[in-house]
């Protein structure tokens, strides 16, 4: 096997692809890169999700190869831009070159690619590969210890894992569906009515899948007054409550603050934040505790899940909230609130109207 393909398409593919072998079994851990005519296709499976994905390339000698996901990913996004050369050696192993570098890498045994399927199922709807793995989210390695997960638990759908769990606890009925959310309603929630729902709240790890959320609840998904919002880094993160719609705060509307007629309307996190999908970041998935423990500290999760559902209990319980929101630094054990405040809005860019 031997290809010329640009650096940039190579790392973009490799992202999304890294990020579905590091869930799964060791056995999974490998991508398989296959020179065909005019293209490099790369494939990879974490054992439930198959993900492949293709990218222009100029084929001397059509092959294949197998090789470790993460460490090819890694070293890649490291390199300059311009023109990559990869082929197999006589020993197997694949030599990848950029510009005076010349690197030399293991090949591992391939798993079984016959199940992949380069076309969708008839009837399937086709979904962007990252959006995927953000929306519909597994259990991985780097979750156990970090947040509430068990070796157990790994390969599993996170939203079952924990309705499961309140359901056992609580004597509960709550049902989970892992389907990714954005401009078309899924098939999975067409029993959902108008009326049921009223509040979303939303933890994901990226612009891109906040902003499938925000087509959702302006275009099909209308009947939610609230969007809850939680969002960090790896000592700082934030909490955002926002109205989808103009909900009537009866005597408890604010004329003063620049609302009339008691009328009501708080900024999501898209409002205040219309850029958000610039600072994604697409770097490789850790692949155990102690590397997500360097990206994100320990107690970020719960000490954000608890400054935003103590927020959400005060509007509940006592009907009415001063602050919105809050911005967390961990590190300096500051919270900064995000009061309700039309001057605070205007100062990041959005103005409250009637």
């Amino acid at each position: 096997m031997r290809f010329t393909i640009d650096k940039a398409a190579f790392a973009a593919r490799l992202v999304t692809a890294a990020r579905v072998s590091s869930r799964g079994q060791s056995v999974y851990r490998s991508l398989i890169l296959s020179a065909i005519e005019g293209e490099l296709m790369i494939s990879a499976t974490d054992g439930s999700v198959e993900f492949y994905g293709t990218a222009p390339a100029t084929v001397e000698q059509t092959g294949e190869a197998s090789v470790c996901g993460k460490f090819l990913h890694s070293l890649v996004k490291c390199l300059p831009a311009g023109p990559l050369s990869l082929e197999t050696d006589g020993m197997g192993n694949l030599v990848l070159r950029s510009g005076q570098l010349e690197y030399t890498l293991a090949t591992d045994p391939a798993w079984d690619t016959e199940s992949l399927s380069t076309e969708p199922a008839e009837g399937g709807q086709e979904v962007a590969g990252a959006l995927l793995c953000e929306a519909i989210d597994r259990v991985s390695a780097s979750n156990v210890g970090r947040q509430s997960f068990s070796p157990g638990d790994v390969g599993q759908y996170k939203a079952a894992v924990l309705v499961t769990r309140v359901n056992r606890f609580f004597g509960l009925d709550w049902e989970d569906l892992p389907v990714a959310l954005g401009s078309k309603k899924p098939e999975q929630l067409d029993w959902l009515r108008h009326g049921l729902l009223e509040v979303v709240i939303s933890c994901v790890d990226s612009g891109r899948a906040r902003r499938k959320i925000g087509q959702a609840l302006k275009g099909w998904l209308k009947d939610p007054s609230y969007w809850l919002d939680f969002g960090n880094s790896r000592s700082t993160g934030q909490v955002i409550l926002g109205t989808t719609r103009l909900v009537d705060q009866g005597d408890q509307g604010w004329p003063d603050r620049g609302w009339a007629d008691g009328l009501g309307l708080l900024p999501t996190v898209l409002d205040l934040y219309p850029d958000i999908e610039a600072s994604d970041d697409d770097a490789e998935p850790s692949c155990g505790m102690a590397e997500a423990l360097a990206r994100q500290d320990l107690y970020m999760n719960a000490t954000l899940a608890d400054f935003g559902l103590s927020l959400l209990w005060r509007l509940v319980h006592q009907g009415s909230i001063e602050h919105h929101g809050l911005f967390l630094n961990l590190e300096q054990c500051l919270a900064t609130p995000l009061r309700i405040d039309p001057e605070a809005w205007k100062r990041m860019g959005w103005e409250a109207t009637a």
